[in-house]
């Protein structure tokens, strides 16, 4: 959906979404490990989940660009039939001073159109030095394993504030009630509406209003507000997110990836806020 948001022209042909896929999605759950040498990956859960939101007629990404690319296989034939460029988190965190002294393990998460036979998945991460792309974890996936997590999760509220049409042609925002309490969710939605009218109403995205769905996913705090362990300030929230990423005091992320797709599993998603 990316390359087909931006335009430009598939300098190749493009595999056929029906030959090889179903209109659902497999989420790969895996772990990267590594520090500021080197960088593995494990694969740590499989995930059937009912909608798939990403595109239907430019499965090859040749952009080129992102620390990663994920590359999937047909297993019989050895077609290439769909590819992913991406960053995660973990990557930036390879930068630090910490990264230097340290070996840590970070959960990380992508989905892919559910494949109707076998396939191999290839994950490849960027050397910032050359600019060159090494494997990290190449595997075989059979889709009718029985191992693959196929449970219903829990469906939060979801408000959807803008429709202009199907997920396969459109950029899906979704946006998650984080520091929202059970008697926030209404304010959760109106803040969800502003920032979304806000965004588009600025360069370049008034001009491509019509390109986008908006949603919103009312997840449960605890607490209201975030952590700010710079500060001493700790809060119970649905997501756990935290300023001082990195040591950086306003630098609000979070580390739990998977809590984040299993809020959005019902949802088509392109970028999460």
């Amino acid at each position: 959906l990316t390359a087909a948001f931006i335009g430009g022209l598939q300098a190749f042909a493009q595999p056929k979404f029906e030959k090889y896929f179903e209109d659902k999605s497999l989420r790969i759950d895996y772990v990267q490990s590594g520090n500021s040498q080197t960088q593995t990956a494990v694969i740590y859960e499989l995930r059937e989940e009912p909608v798939y939101g990403g595109p239907k007629k430019n499965l090859i990404d040749d952009l080129g660009r992102g620390g990663y690319i994920l590359k999937v296989y047909d297993k019989k034939s050895g077609e290439l039939i769909y590819s992913k460029g991406y960053c995660t988190l973990f990557e930036e965190w390879l930068t630090t001073e910490e990264a230097k002294r340290e070996t840590q393990a970070w959960l990380n998460s992508i989905s892919i159109p559910y494949p109707k036979d076998n396939i191999i998945v290839e994950f490849n991460a960027r050397d910032r030095k050359t600019m060159e792309f090494s494997t990290m974890l190449r595997q075989e996936i059979d889709p009718k394993s029985i191992f693959i997590d196929r449970r219903k999760l829990f469906e939060n509220p979801v408000v959807k504030l803008l429709d202009n049409g199907g997920s396969a042609e459109k950029v899906d925002m979704v946006f998650l009630a984080e520091g929202y309490t059970a008697d926030e969710q209404d304010k959760f939605v109106e803040d969800a509406k502003k920032f979304m009218d806000a965004m588009l109403a600025t360069a370049p995205f008034d001009s491509r209003r019509d390109d986008f769905n908006v949603w919103a996913v009312g997840t449960i705090s605890q607490e209201s507000g975030t952590s700010s362990c710079g500060t001493g300030v700790y809060r119970n929230t649905a997501l756990g997110t935290g300023y001082y990423t990195f040591g950086t005091d306003r630098y609000l992320t979070t580390p739990d990836i998977k809590d984040i797709r299993d809020a959005v599993w019902n949802v088509p998603c392109d970028a999460i806020f």
